[in-house]
């Protein structure tokens, strides 16, 4: 009997210390749960970087501390919860669909919870790709092709996977064609499987003006698309690129 009431003390106890502030981040199955009170942001961000093996990056300064309590949501909601208003973000995915690989953390704020400082001109480009508005992140994503770094790509490559906007999303395919690098093209790939027709059609026409051998294998791939206008295309794309077809588009 004693023991059962230590248990249920210890449990108790658990649950108060976390309600008064005790710092708690939790990460399973792609959700993410917060418990923070007066939590210094340094410190959250490396709390949540730990927990979900997300890399974290953040431009410019948050308010000192965070207070939230909320989850287990997924993670994108998680996140725009805990930044509210202090910040823009922009995610990156890779292998699972449901967990981001990077998300990047556009503080508008001046607290004290400072991010790492790019050079100006390239702070408000990346402002410009959390826009509301499509052609402020549009022009942001060409502006990124003369950008000789490796966060150009990255950021390329979110726009290209969670912009909510075809005419953005086309952007920036066309944006890593441009650039045209092994890195670039990999990054691409999403373009030609998006939802989207007209998005897999500029992303087409942009592989076609590469004038590059390496193109041909990303525009046979598009030999399979459902869509029969963009399968046409590839077909006239791979022949104009001097490619004889090894096989019939299907569908015709």
């Amino acid at each position: 009997m004693r023991r059962s009431i230590l248990v249920v003390a210890l449990a108790l106890a658990s649950l108060a210390s976390s309600a008064h502030g005790q710092p708690a981040v939790t990460f399973a199955d792609g959700k993410l749960a917060v418990d923070v009170a007066d939590m210094p942001w340094p410190e959250l961000l490396d709390a949540l970087r730990a927990s979900t093996g997300i890399d974290l990056r953040l431009v410019g300064s948050l308010p000192e501390t965070a207070t939230a309590t909320f989850g287990p949501l997924p993670v994108d909601t998680a996140l725009r919860r805990l930044v509210g208003e202090d910040a823009g973000l922009l995610f990156v995915y890779a292998a699972d669909p449901r967990v981001p690989s990077e998300v990047w953390i556009l503080a508008r704020g001046a607290g004290a919870a400072g991010g790492e400082a790019l050079p100006p001109d390239e702070a408000e480009v990346v402002k410009g790709l959390l826009d509301e508005r499509r052609d402020v992140r549009s022009d942001a994503v060409q502006s990124l092709v003369s950008v000789q770094e490796a966060w150009a790509l990255e950021a390329l490559s979110g726009v290209l996977t969670t912009d909510g906007d075809g005419e953005v999303r086309a952007a920036a395919a066309e944006a890593l064609a441009r650039i045209g690098s092994p890195e670039a093209l990999s990054a691409f790939l999403p373009a030609i499987v998006d939802p989207d027709p007209s998005v897999r059609m500029r992303a087409l026409e942009a592989l076609v003006h590469l004038q590059r051998e390496d193109a041909a294998a990303i525009l046979s791939e598009m030999l399979a698309d459902p869509e029969p206008g963009v399968r046409e295309a590839a077909v006239n794309a791979l022949r104009n690129l001097g490619y004889a077809l090894e096989r019939q588009t299907p569908g015709t």
